[in-house]
């Protein structure tokens, strides 16, 4: 069975879940909000984590910036990346509780 919520987790979690709810969107590559975005500027467009930049090029694509993600972009997407995974087990060890809590007994 899962261990209770710790104060701190609860107060990072919810936090992380007003983050989904912001209408303002997150930096595609970075993860930051606009004004903390990490993204160097684009030579070519001039665009700041658009991930048209980051793509091969083609088809209307920048590609300015392909292959070229700093460290911290790096850091970053491995962070978000991360999050989501740990999210993720978080929901299933909720249903795996709830189904262990639902099921009958069936010795004796």
């Amino acid at each position: 069975m899962r261990k209770p919520e710790t104060d701190e987790e609860f107060r990072a979690r919810f936090i992380r879940e007003l983050d989904e709810l912001s209408a303002e969107p997150r930096c595609e590559i970075c993860d930051n909000w606009p004004d903390d975005c990490i993204c160097p500027a684009c030579p070519r467009c001039g665009s700041r984590g658009d991930s048209d930049c980051y793509q091969e090029g083609g088809l209307g694509i920048c590609g300015e910036l392909y292959g070229k993600l700093t460290l911290e972009q790096q850091i970053a997407q491995a962070e978000r990346h991360v999050s989501e995974l740990y999210r993720d087990w978080e929901e299933a060890c909720l249903a795996l509780d709830w189904m262990k809590s639902t099921r009958v007994d069936k010795k004796g």
